[in-house]
C-alpha cells in the first residue's frame, strides 16, 4: 500500500506497506522508502515469487523494484533500475516473463522494460503526450490510457491499444473527451475509469464499459458523479475507488 510515514497492521512503516491478505497485519517486509510511492504492483507470473514494484520515491530515481526472491521477506532492493525516467512512473504492468511497461511523466510516456535489469527495449508507441495514467495487459495487447490525441501516427483520443511486441496501433479507440484513470480487463471488455463524460461520443460519466474487438460503448452505465483512480473487476462484481461523495459509498462502490 502507497503513502508516506503511517502505521498500519500494528506497525510503523514508511511509504510503502505488506499486509497479509487474511489477518490484515502488517509482514516484516519493510523496504523504508523516503518520499511517496504512487502504486504498488505485485507479480506473481507464471509461478515466480512475488516482486513489488513502487513508483516516485528514493531521491531522484522515481523507480525501484524489491522482490521476495530466494526466501528474502525484508524488502532490499533488487538490481533492477531503469535509467532515463525524466518524470514520475504513474503505472507499471508486466507483459510477459521478460518484460513490462511503464508508463508515466517520461519522454516517450510509455517505456518496455527488461524485467531482470530495467534495460530499455526497442518498443516505441509513438504517443503526441508524455504522460500515460494508465496500462492494462490482455495476452499481446497493450491498452494504454492518458493525456495523448494521436498515437501510432492516428487520431487516438486519450485511449488506445498496441500489439506489445511489435508496438503496432491495433483498432480498439474509445475516444474519451478526459482523461481516463484506470483501467481493467472484464472478459471480452475493458472498464474505463477517470474523468470523461463522453466515450465514443456516447454519455458516460466517468465509467464505462467498452468491447475490446470493437471499441463499442455498452449499456452499462454506473454514472459515477466524480473522477475514478482505480478498478477492479471479479466475476460480475466490480470495484471502484475515487472522489464520488463519502454520503454515496464512501468512496468506495460496487
Amino acid at each position: 500500500m502507497p503513502g508516506k510515514v503511517f502505521t498500519i497492521g500494528g506497525q510503523p512503516r514508511s511509504g510503502i506497506a505488506a499486509l497479509d491478505i487474511t489477518t490484515g497485519l502488517a509482514t516484516a517486509w519493510n523496504p523504508g522508502v523516503a518520499g511517496s510511492s504512487n502504486f504498488v504492483l505485485i507479480s506473481n507470473f507464471q509461478g515466480q515469487a512475488p516482486s513489488v514494484l513502487l513508483g516516485s520515491f528514493l531521491l531522484c530515481r522515481r523507480f525501484a523494484a524489491t522482490s521476495g526472491r530466494s526466501g528474502s521477506t525484508t524488502g532490499v532492493a533488487t538490481a533492477f533500475n531503469p535509467g532515463g525516467l525524466s518524470g514520475t512512473v504513474n503505472v507499471v504492468k508486466i507483459f510477459d516473463a521478460g518484460s513490462l511497461f511503464l508508463g508515466g511523466g517520461q519522454g516517450a510516456g510509455i517505456s518496455k522494460r527488461d524485467r531482470t535489469t530495467g534495460a530499455a527495449l526497442s518498443w516505441n508507441a509513438l504517443l503526441n503526450s508524455s504522460s500515460v495514467l494508465c496500462i492494462a495487459v490482455d495476452g499481446s495487447t497493450v491498452y494504454v490510457g492518458g493525456q495523448f490525441t494521436s498515437a501510432g501516427g492516428s487520431t487516438r483520443n486519450r485511449g488506445a491499444a498496441f500489439d506489445g511486441t511489435t508496438a503496432a496501433l491495433l483498432a480498439w479507440d474509445p475516444s474519451l473527451n478526459n482523461y481516463p484513470r484506470t483501467f481493467t480487463l472484464a472478459g471480452s471488455k475493458v472498464l474505463v475509469g477517470g474523468e470523461f463524460t463522453q466515450g465514443s461520443l456516447i454519455t458516460r460519466n466517468r465509467l464505462a464499459e467498452v468491447v475490446a474487438s470493437t471499441s463499442a460503448v455498452t449499456s452499462w452505465n454506473p454514472n459515477m458523479d466524480n473522477t475514478l483512480w482505480s478498478l477492479e473487476a471479479n466475476g460480475t462484481t466490480v470495484y471502484a475507488g475515487g472522489d464520488f461523495p463519502r454520503s454515496t459509498r464512501h468512496r468506495v462502490w460496487r
